[in-house]
């Protein structure tokens, strides 16, 4: 018999990487000062403003 399975969806993932501890950090080879396992997960899809965009050249 296998243990219920149930999906687990990126906000908890992203709650739990955020309350993990500084201690829990160290254990598994992370910087608690440069690298949080929260700041791995996009939140915001950044985009370059028209100017900077490459231009599409229609024929």
């Amino acid at each position: 018999m296998q243990p219920d399975k149930r999906l687990i969806t990126p906000s908890e993932v992203y709650t739990t990487f955020k309350k993990m501890s500084d201690s829990n950090l160290h254990l598994i080879g992370l910087s608690d000062e440069y690298t949080r396992p929260e700041w791995m997960i996009l939140t915001v899809m950044p985009i370059p403003p028209p100017p900077v965009r490459p231009s599409i050249a229609v024929l």
